[in-house]
């Protein structure tokens, strides 16, 4: 699917320590080009209990550097609409950029 599309999106809450093929497979041309990751930042976590790490922290290292990485930030023990309603307002920035040409608002 990704050799068909003009956008590839991803969001990603957590790793879990798992291995994430499309990661590898993403961070080259054409797709490193056409990906945009929507992260998510847990702002109570210790920066040891980072939850991504190896082949995936590269990948994410990669896109922001890009600008292609837009965060948002819910802490571990959120959950019912908040989670959503975030993500939602980082797609909105992202949105703002991409297509209007407006920079995202600082949050």
């Amino acid at each position: 699917m990704a050799n068909r599309a003009t956008h590839v999106v991803g969001v990603y809450e957590h790793s879990q320590g798992g291995h994430e093929w499309e990661a590898g497979w993403l961070d080259h041309q054409p797709y490193r080009d056409e990906l945009t990751v929507f992260k998510r930042d847990y702002p109570d976590l210790d920066w040891s209990d980072e939850p991504f790490d190896g082949m995936f922290a590269h990948l994410l290292e990669t896109m922001a550097a890009l600008g292609h990485l837009y965060r948002f930030e819910a802490t571990s023990d959120e959950s019912g609409e908040t989670v959503p309603r975030r993500l939602k307002a980082c797609v909105a920035d992202f949105k703002s950029v991409e297509f209007d040409g407006n920079e995202p608002d600082a949050a």
